[in-house]
């Protein structure tokens, strides 16, 4: 019997169905008409990241998006600017999650994205320290990932 793959679609839907579920648990007293559906998309790389933050979130784990980069900080009055560099190490995962003890980092990649050698030596490390590293191109891709190989080596060991 073979098992059908979701898409993006259907595991966009189930997030949507949790997120909705949340809302009216967090807002019990109001009317579940006046409550807005939830909308997702993967189509971006904010928007993937988005999705994978709020499933781990919603489904009992903790998950949050890394930023890493620097940010420029203009001068007051005219003066010249500064450059403030980020203070995570080179290669760290857009997404850092722990789900049941266990460690999860998520590299979002759209389009022909494509890992650095930084990123590689960032899973490398992750990996030999026992935790989970994965890269995500779809949320569907995600979703496959986590119900069919992170559910089954972290809950059923």
């Amino acid at each position: 019997m073979s098992q059908q793959q979701p898409n993006s679609n259907s595991a966009i839907e189930h997030l949507c169905r949790l997120a909705d579920v949340q809302k009216r648990e967090k807002w019990p007293n109001v009317k579940p008409a006046y409550i807005p559906k939830a909308k997702y998309d993967d189509r971006t790389a904010n928007g993937l990241t988005k999705c994978i933050v709020d499933f781990i979130n919603l489904s009992g784990g903790m998950a949050t998006h890394i930023q890493s980069q620097g940010q420029y900080r203009p001068g007051a009055g005219g003066q010249k600017g500064t450059f403030t560099y980020g203070s995570t190490r080179r290669g760290t995962a857009d997404i850092h999650a722990v789900f049941y003890g266990k460690h999860l980092s998520v590299e979002v990649k759209i389009g022909k994205d494509r890992q650095s050698q930084a990123q590689k030596a960032v899973q490398s490390d992750v990996e030999r320290a026992g935790g989970y590293y994965v890269i995500v191109r779809s949320f569907g891709g995600f979703y496959q990932w986590w119900t069919q190989s992170f559910l089954s080596n972290v809950i059923l060991p």
